[in-house]
């Protein structure tokens, strides 16, 4: 080779590669946008570069760029406008969002696209950066990856590019064409250089059924896309359901416009329109959900859709503690026949629970616990609840407190074994205020006992260990009824009630001398109590001090209690 014509070959070689980089690189022009935010005036809040993915017009942009923002849309290379349609994911980390966008007639596409790189960048590669303002003609700004570093399953890049050129959230080609990163702006006390992200991160932005609670989803306020599978569709609505979302029944229209044929997009779009108020809407929705179980089964039964619209109807009414008529046809009657319909389609006892349910609402509490009890011998629903519901219906009926007391015993041997939970002290409770009422008044202490274990002692006031006294006193249990009386005593400030009830127990049980001491404090606190009086005239008189229970009595009456003129010449 003539080493003089090196120059020259070195030369062409260059321009060669020049021209190669510029020809790949001109789809990536054609797959810029301009992407522009607005707030809900419509003024402009900011703008960037977005790249179009693929001629469906999802587009990917910085995350930064929509924040605040309440309408976007995105200018493609030859001035085509699209807008914001769904959100399709957001990681806000990464400064990474990407949407699905929608154009009119012809514009229905963008004019160019691209796939992102298949490889990460490696320390001292050269990219190419490009923001919507630069044109095929103009010269594209080269920038070098000065070093690199894990960012979870990707990379994050640091260049050579002045922190100042991110003011347009440009981004980074290879010369395949190929989106690499997207630049950032550098952080760091005084960086004078710019970072960039792993483009390749786009291909993981994807909605998932807990993206609803995804605290960067929720941030932007525009609808979501939906899960491409349906299961995983209706879990994303289920879980959106429980947040406050304006795009919920947008979400509910997507659905039904992408799977028309499956009646569960119709029973939710039906719950939300029954939650706005709009129940004919809500009540034609879960016909069609009806017609389309009836056609195919293998999502939702005919039973199961007529249950679900029972159960709004139910729930509805009762939410609201008025259980008259919404609108027409909305009524307890109405859910209770919907319930009696779906239990004939097939005779399942969660049908039948919502039919007793209605009964109760309605007042008609024998019927309703009839069902109750019914329902109560199904596997899996001998349960606490569905027999302390049969107990409490029957009561309020007027049935038979014996049986009563019965589903009582039911319901707490239903109950998991160890301490007594929070959750069923309302059962221990009520089975201990029967207990009393039929004499019972041992088994009555025992349920106080175990309603003090699931609230907890520092829950409960002074009327809970009086109650307790009184019981324990009816069933004996002195010395506990004093314990419970001395803690009613502690825990209040106005404890001569439970003094003079200490005193008359005692005095009840021969404890002359504590009774009078009981007394006494009753007199302390409350110096014209007649009952004090009485009861140490009394307690004097039993010991023999008749003078003393003579000037006692003649102080009580003085005090308006004439009942003690027979104690008075008792002790004369």
């Amino acid at each position: 080779m003539n080493l003089r014509t090196l120059p020259l070959l070195l030369l062409s070689f260059l321009l060669c590669i020049t021209t190669a980089t510029a020809g790949s690189l001109k789809d990536a022009y054609k797959a810029l946008a301009r992407v522009r935010a607005y707030d809900a005036q419509g003024t402009l809040l900011r703008e960037g570069t977005g790249c179009f993915l693929d001629e469906q017009g999802t587009l990917l942009t910085a995350y930064s760029l929509l924040a605040g923002a309440t309408r976007v849309d995105a200018v493609d290379a030859k001035g085509k406008v699209f807008t914001l349609s769904r959100i399709t994911g957001a990681k806000a980390d990464a400064d990474m969002v990407s949407f699905t966008t929608s154009g009119e007639g012809k514009n229905a596409r963008p004019g160019g696209w691209l796939p992102l790189t298949t490889a990460p960048a490696t320390e001292g590669a050269t990219l190419y950066l490009l923001t919507y303002e630069t044109t095929k003609k103009s010269e594209p700004v080269m920038v070098k990856v000065t070093r690199t570093e894990p960012f979870g399953d990707y990379r994050y890049y640091h260049t050579d590019a002045a922190n100042d050129q991110t003011d347009r959230t440009p981004m980074l080609f290879n010369e395949a064409g190929e989106l690499v990163a997207l630049l950032q702006r550098n952080v760091g006390k005084g960086a004078q250089t710019a970072c960039a992200v792993d483009a390749r991160m786009a291909s993981k932005l994807t909605i998932s059924p807990t993206s609803a609670l995804d605290s960067d989803l929720r941030k932007l306020q525009f609808p979501k896309a939906l899960p491409a599978d349906p299961k995983d569709a209706m879990a994303y609505l289920y879980m959106l359901s429980a947040t406050v979302s304006l795009h919920y029944l947008t979400a509910c229209n997507d659905f039904i416009a992408r799977w028309p044929e499956r009646p569960d997009g119709y029973t939710v779009r039906g719950d939300r329109y029954a939650g706005i108020g709009r129940w004919s809407d809500a009540e034609a929705d879960y016909a069609t959900a009806l017609r389309k179980a009836e056609a195919d089964t293998t999502v939702a039964t005919p039973d199961a859709v007529t249950y679900s619209f029972a159960n709004l109807i139910y729930q509805t009414l009762t939410q609201r503690n008025d259980t008259t008529a919404v609108a027409p046809g909305w009524t307890l009657e109405r859910a209770q026949t919907e319930a009696n319909k779906a239990y004939t389609l097939r005779p399942l006892p969660l049908y039948r629970m919502l039919e007793a349910n209605c009964y109760f609402a309605r007042r008609d509490y024998k019927r309703a616990s009839e069902l109750f009890q019914e329902t109560s011998r199904s596997k899996g629903f001998d349960t606490s609840e569905v027999f302390y519901a049969a107990a409490r219906s029957l009561a309020l009926a007027g049935g038979d407190s014996l049986k009563v007391l019965t589903l009582l015993d039911s319901c707490i041997a239903a109950l998991p074994a160890g301490a007594p939970r929070a959750a069923d002290a309302g059962y221990y409770w009520d089975r201990a205020r029967l207990s009393y009422e039929l004499g019972r008044y041992r088994q009555a202490v025992a349920d106080y006992d175990r309603y003090e274990q699931a609230v907890g002692p520092s829950r409960l006031n002074d009327r809970f260990y009086y109650l307790r006294a009184r019981v324990e006193i009816a069933a004996k249990m002195y010395q506990q009824a004093l314990s419970d009386l001395q803690t009613a005593i502690a825990t209040t400030a106005k404890p001569a009630p439970y003094y003079l009830e200490q005193a008359y127990m005692l005095l009840q049980i021969g404890e002359f001398p504590r009774a009078i001491e009981a007394a006494e404090e009753v007199k302390r606190l409350e110096p014209d109590n007649a009952d004090a009086y009485r009861i140490i005239g009394i307690a004097l008189g039993e010991q023999g001090q008749k003078a003393k229970a003579r000037a006692a009595l003649e102080q009580a009456k003085r005090l308006g209690d004439d009942s003690v003129d027979a104690l008075i010449k008792r002790y004369q």
